[in-house]
Order: structure tokens, then sequence, then C-alpha cells
């Protein structure tokens, strides 16, 4: 039976505190990690680009951990099923595997929606407070520096992997630091590396020609113009309200992998299995050795894509909204705050203007992450009831 929704509200307000302690303490481990990860830039780059992957996985530890509270608490509410009590022991190994997991993802996110911008600026105010004149703390461009960097990150993280049944607990800690060192300098890298391309086309002979014609179109056609110039704001449109929490129902379901349940897989996820279960033993292992590490990490996300699918619009048009009405909060809470303070000078709102924005987010950030688990434990819960997939052939027994 599924809860009703004032049963499902009443849970997680019970756990509020425990989310708003979360990202609160997310909050200001990132600044002073961004504050730290300036100073030690100024120093030598290599020190702040070693530092700052630390800032970025204090935001992804308060995120992680709200999903895993609102997840309890929507299991007590009875959207998920009942499990046994965790030790302390549990739950930290627990935050610290989907801390893991996620961290590749999220950084996808974090940059795809310019996310990263806001640790990236705030590092670069930290460096400038100290060096008003250097600025090679904020210089990441490919080299020797970054490829290294990446590199031993990598090499590193799968040595640690490869001996995961005989390395300490702690070591779990490194290695989440680890994939976010070669993650956050890629994605830093080749943001500058994008940054130049479409600049380099342009000057270039058969892209000039077709920004000629088009032009060409453009003055006979009328309409053409119109179409051309209103793709921009409708990708943006569409990117925010649907490609973004989308994105977000995807990173939720790394974190909550172990809970999902999406019913009977898909034909061709069996077609597949099926092969597999047909090759010999030998090409059964190296299938498995190329393609584990992709299949563990992106399994929980075609998962919930299959979760959407099966749910049909309905359901999926209401997280939507749902995450558009919350991301849209933020701008009226500042209008409200506006008219509430009243007139003040311009030192009186610089003054104010950090100390608002915190209290937006404080309200705003737990909201929406407890939206998205939300989303996705109903999601879950429907695929849980009898009928809703069709049924599937059976996977061949392992002999």
């Amino acid at each position: 039976m599924t809860p009703s929704p004032r049963s499902l509200l009443a849970a997680v307000a019970a756990r509020w505190p425990t989310v708003l302690a979360w990202f609160l303490a997310g909050w200001l481990a990132r600044v002073l990690l961004v504050r730290l990860a300036g100073h030690a830039g100024n120093v030598d780059a290599v020190w702040g680009l070693l530092v700052l992957p630390l800032a970025v996985l204090a935001r992804l530890v308060s995120y992680v951990a709200i999903f895993i509270v609102v997840r309890d608490a929507l299991a007590r509410a009875g959207a998920e099923p009942a499990t046994e009590p965790l030790s302390r022991r549990q739950r930290t190994r627990e935050l610290g595997g989907a801390l893991l997991e996620a961290v590749l993802p999220f950084l996808i996110i974090y940059a795809a929606w310019a996310i990263i911008d806001e640790d990236v600026v705030a590092y670069a105010r930290a460096s400038l407070d100290l060096d008003t004149v250097g600025g090679d703390a904020l210089s990441v461009s490919i080299g020797w520096l970054s490829v290294t960097m990446v590199v031993v990150a990598f090499g590193l993280r799968m040595v640690l992997e490869r001996l995961e049944e005989r390395r300490p607990q702690w070591t779990g800690a490194v290695l989440a630091y680890l994939e976010a060192v070669w993650a956050l300098v890629t994605v830093l890298v080749l943001r500058t590396l994008l940054g130049g391309v479409p600049e380099w086309l342009t000057s270039r002979r058969m892209v000039a020609w077709l920004l000629d014609r088009v032009d060409d179109l453009r003055a006979e056609f009328a309409w053409v113009g119109d179409l051309l110039d209103g793709i921009g704001p409708v990708w943006s449109v569409v990117s925010d309200v649907a490609l973004l929490p989308l994105a977000w129902l995807a990173l939720a379901g790394v974190v909550f992998a172990g809970a999902l349940h999406d019913g009977d897989d898909p034909r061709h996820v069996v077609r597949v299995r099926e092969r597999y279960g047909r090759l010999s033993s030998r090409w059964q292992r190296a299938v498995e050795l190329a393609s584990r590490e992709v299949v563990e990490r992106w399994e929980p996300v075609r998962r919930v894509a299959t979760l959407a699918w099966r749910a049909g619009p309905l359901p999926v048009a209401t997280y939507l909204l749902a995450f558009a009405v919350v991301t849209a909060a933020p701008a009226w809470l500042s209008v409200g705050f506006e008219h509430l303070a009243g007139p003040h000078p311009r030192a009186w709102w610089a003054g104010t203007s950090g100390l608002v924005d915190l209290a937006t987010d404080v309200v705003v950030v737990p909201l929406q992450l407890a939206v998205v688990a939300a989303a996705l434990s109903l999601l879950s819960a429907r695929a849980r009831r009898p009928g809703r997939a069709a049924p599937r052939a059976p996977l061949p027994a392992a002999s």
C-alpha cells in the first residue's frame, strides 16, 4: 500500500533538523576548504588543485547524506521496503560507498550546468585576496602538470580499487578523494580547451562558408532567423526544466542503488545477459574485466531511466513541476525579503546579501534534494506494484 502524501511529509519533516545539519556542515566545510585552496594556490598551483577537490567533496558528502536521511525517513513511512537498522559503522560504510559511486556523476552535473563556476569563482576570490597581481593559481590548462595529476590520481585509484578486499576501510576516503582529483582536473582542463573551440571553428574556411550561407538564408527568409534565434532559449529552458531534474534523479539513483526496484529487466537487457551466459568462461572473464567498472557505475542510471519510462508521463511531469517550483523559489524569496526589508543604503544590502543567500540556500537546496529523493522512492514503489511491468524471459541458470 502506497503511503499518503501527508504521512510522507510528516516523516521527512521529523528528520528535517538532521537534513539542515548536514547541509550547514557541508556548506561550512566547503567555504573553509575553498578559502584554503585559494591560499594554497598562491603558494603553488599544484597545491590549490589538490585542495579544491576537497571542497567539492564537502558539498557532495552533505548531498549524499541528505539523500540517505530522506530515504530512511521515507522507508519508515512505508514508501521504501523496511530494512534492518544499521549500526553507526554500517552507516559510515554506506555513506562512503555511495559517495565514491556518486563522485563522477555529480561532477558531470556540476560541470554541465555550470555549478562548478560557484567554486571556481570562490577559489579565484580567495586566491586574489592574497595575490592581486599573479594569476597562476587560476590557470588550469593542458600540460605536464594537469596530465600528471590526472594520470597519478587515476592510477592510484585503480590500484586501491584492485586491492578492495585487502585494503583498510579508511582508504575509502582516499579513494573518493583520488576520484575527485582526476575527475575535477579533467573537467577544468576540458572547459579550458572547449572554451576556445567556437573561435577556432569560426576561423575555419568551411565553417565560415556555412555561416555565410546561414546569413543568406536569414536575409532571404525571416522565419529562418526567428527559428535559429529561438533554438538557444528553447534549449536553455529544456535543459533547466527537464534535463537538470532528470540528471539529479539519476544521481539519486546512484546513491539509492541498493534500494532501487525497477521490476523485470527490459527485453534487450535480458537478451544481452543471455548471450553473455552462452560465452565460455574465458570470454566471460574478459568481458567482465573490460566492462565491470562501467556497468557498476552506470547501471543505477539505467535503472532510473527504466523507472521513469515505466512510470509514464504523469508522475515524471509531476516531479519536473515540483522541482521547477522549488528551483524558482530563490527569486521569489529574494523579492519577498526586499519588500519586507524596505529601502536601505547600498552598503547595507552589500553587507546582508551573503546572509540572505545563505538563508535562501538553507531553505531551497535541502528541499530540492528531498523532492528528488521522494520522487525516486515513489517511482520505485510504483515499480514494486504487481503487474507494473510485463513479464520478461527468465535468465538462464548459472552453470
